[in-house]
């Protein structure tokens, strides 16, 4: 079967599922299906994370909600999602322009390392909206007559 994007990379959904995390500001339903391509980690001057956060694309950024400098930075750029580590939240400020740019804020318990490790060990799942596709790749790429019965 051919390499497909949507079903290989996570979803917000499942992203917040294996963190335990909660939305806080955006509206899940509407972004709960969306993709994430990659994960930064915010633990870093706001400058130095800018050049960092400029080269994702559709990406998560995982920091401290007492980072509102990273939050702010990471808004400007391709992201798709903010998790705030150890369950704080983010100044109203953050949260105000997040809701503005339709841009999910998340908080999660614990530390950002064990985010981050919860994160690499992620398995994705095929969902609902999914079915479409490997119904597809299975009717283009699979040739039934030369499999033995």
């Amino acid at each position: 079967l051919k390499k497909s994007r949507q079903l290989e990379k996570p979803t917000i959904a499942e992203i917040l599922e294996a963190v335990g995390g909660e939305i806080i500001a955006g509206n899940y339903v509407k972004v709960k299906n969306n993709l994430i391509d990659g994960f930064i980690i915010g633990a870093m001057g706001a400058e130095s994370a800018a050049s960092y956060l400029r080269k994702g694309v559709n990406q998560c950024v995982i920091t401290g909600g007492d980072r509102p400098d990273i939050a702010l930075e990471a808004l400007d750029t391709s992201t798709n999602l903010i998790i705030f580590s150890g369950n704080i939240r983010p100044a109203p400020r953050v949260i105000s322009i997040a809701e503005e740019k339709g841009i999910p804020l998340a908080s999660a318990p614990g530390d950002t390392f064990t985010i981050s490790e919860q994160l690499r060990k992620i398995h994705t799942h095929i969902q609902p909206n999914e079915i479409g596709i490997c119904r597809q790749q299975i009717e283009d790429y699979i040739d039934w007559d030369k499999i033995p019965k």
